[in-house]
C-alpha cells in the first residue's frame, strides 16, 4: 500500500490540500495519507501527525518569536518521516518551514519523492531559491501560468514544472459569481484575515473606517467576516460603543462577498477569492515596521495583492503599511459607491482574472502525483 505525507502550515494550504486529497483518493482509495493539517484535511480519512493551529505567523519578527517551536517541529517531523517510509511527500506552500524540512530530508538520504504543490513566490523575492527548489524537488506544481514561464527560464528540465491552475477556481462555484453591480445589498464587507496577528494589525483602522461609513452612509451595514467562531470574540474586543449598524459573521464568506457593495480585504488568498467572484474591492495590509522595511528592500514585484499580480496591472487600490489609513480606504469607498462608471470599470477588470486561471487544479495536480507514484511502482518492479 502506497503512503503519502502532506505538509501544510496555514489555513489556505490546509484548504487546498484537502481538495487535492479528495482527488487523490478518487484515483486510488487505498492510499495511506498522513498530514500536518487542520480542519479541512480532518474531514477526510487522513492520519493527522500535527495540527497547524500554532503554525500560522506573519512576517519575520513574528516567526522569530516562535523559532524554538519550529525547531522542535522540524526534528519531530523528520523522525516521523524516517519511521513511516513514505513514497511521496507533498509540500503545500509554507516555504520557510517546508524548504528547510526538504533540505533535511535530502541530507538524511530519505528515498521519498518530493513534490511542491503551490510553490514559493520566488518570482516576488529571493529568486536565487529557484536553484535550491530544482535540486530538492522531483516535481513542482504551480498554480499560475506565469510561474511556469518563470521556472522555465531557469530550469533545464522543463517537464519538472507543471502549471495545474488555481484550486480556488474549482472551489468557488459559478453560482457565486458577481455578474453585475445592480441589486447588491447595502453593506460593506470587511475581510480582516484569518490569523490573529493579522486581525490585530488591521482591525483598528478598519473600525475607524466603519465609523466614517456610519457618518456618511447611515443606511449601510458593516459586516465583519470572522474566519472561524474563535475569532468572533477577538473582533468584538475591538468594537467601540459608538460603532453602529455592524454585524460579525463567521462562515458563508462567498455569499457575503457576492452580495456586498464593496469588499475591504486583507492581502492574501482572499483577494483572489474576491476577484474570482468579481466583487469591487479594496486591498489592505500592515505588518510589523521592521518586517515591512525588509519587504520593501527584498520584494521585486510592483503589486502586493494576488489579484493585481494575476491581472498584471494596478486594477485594485492597495493601501499598505502607512498608506493603510481610514481616510484613504474611505475615499476609495466613496469613489466606488458614487461613481457608477468607475465601479463598472473596476468590476470588469477584476472579472478578467477568471480567464487566467484553470478550473481543474486539484484534479490536474492529483493526476501528476499519481503518475509519479506509478513511476515509483515501475522502477521497483
Amino acid at each position: 500500500m502506497k503512503k503519502i505525507f502532506i505538509i501544510t502550515g496555514e489555513q489556505s494550504g490546509d484548504m487546498h490540500a484537502s481538495a487535492l486529497i479528495q482527488d487523490l483518493l478518487k484515483y486510488n482509495e487505498k492510499l495511506q495519507i498522513s498530514a500536518i493539517g487542520g480542519n479541512y484535511i480532518k474531514r477526510f480519512p487522513v492520519k493527522i501527525f500535527k495540527s497547524i493551529d500554532e503554525m500560522a505567523v506573519i512576517g519575520l519578527i513574528e516567526a522569530l518569536k516562535k523559532i524554538r517551536f519550529f525547531k522542535k517541529l522540524l526534528v519531530e517531523t523528520l523522525e516521523y518521516i524516517k519511521s513511516e517510509k513514505f513514497d511521496i511527500i507533498i509540500f503545500v506552500d509554507y516555504p520557510g518551514f517546508n524548504l528547510t524540512l526538504a533540505e533535511r530530508i535530502k541530507k538524511n538520504n530519505i528515498q521519498a519523492k518530493l513534490v511542491y504543490y503551490i510553490s514559493p513566490q520566488i518570482w516576488a523575492w529571493h529568486t536565487s531559491r529557484i536553484y535550491k527548489i530544482d535540486k530538492l524537488f522531483d516535481k513542482i506544481l504551480v498554480i499560475f501560468d506565469f510561474e511556469k514561464k518563470f521556472y522555465d527560464k531557469y530550469l533545464q528540465d522543463k517537464n519538472k514544472t507543471q502549471f495545474v491552475g488555481h484550486p480556488l477556481m474549482k472551489r468557488i462555484s459559478s453560482e457565486y459569481y458577481y455578474e453585475n453591480l445592480k441589486n447588491r445589498k447595502n453593506y460593506i464587507l470587511f475581510l480582516p484575515g484569518s490569523r490573529e496577528n493579522e486581525i490585530k494589525k488591521l482591525l483598528p483602522e478598519l473600525i475607524n473606517t466603519a465609523i466614517l461609513i456610519n457618518q456618511k452612509y447611515p443606511n449601510y451595514k458593516i459586516i465583519i467576516s470572522a474566519a472561524d467562531i474563535k475569532k468572533i470574540n477577538l473582533i468584538k474586543s475591538y468594537i467601540p460603543q459608538n460603532l453602529k449598524n455592524y454585524y460579525i459573521i463567521a462562515g458563508a464568506v462567498y455569499s457575503l462577498i457576492q452580495n456586498a457593495k464593496i469588499v475591504i480585504v486583507a492581502s492574501g488568498t482572499a483577494t483572489l477569492e474576491t476577484g474570482i467572484i468579481a466583487a469591487p474591492m479594496i486591498v489592505i495590509y500592515k505588518v510589523n515596521f521592521i518586517t515591512g522595511l525588509l519587504a520593501q528592500l527584498l520584494i521585486k514585484i510592483k503589486y502586493i495583492s494576488l489579484i493585481n499580480i494575476v491581472l498584471e496591472q494596478n486594477a485594485v487600490k492597495e493601501f499598505i503599511q502607512n498608506q493603510m489609513t481610514a481616510q484613504n480606504i474611505f475615499s476609495e469607498i466613496v469613489n466606488i459607491l458614487e461613481d457608477e462608471n468607475y465601479a463598472a470599470a473596476l468590476h470588469k477588470e477584476i472579472k478578467n482574472c477568471r480567464k487566467l486561471l484553470n478550473a481543474n487544479a486539484d484534479t490536474t495536480a492529483a493526476a501528476e502525483i499519481i503518475k509519479l507514484l506509478n513511476r515509483i511502482n515501475s522502477n521497483n518492479n
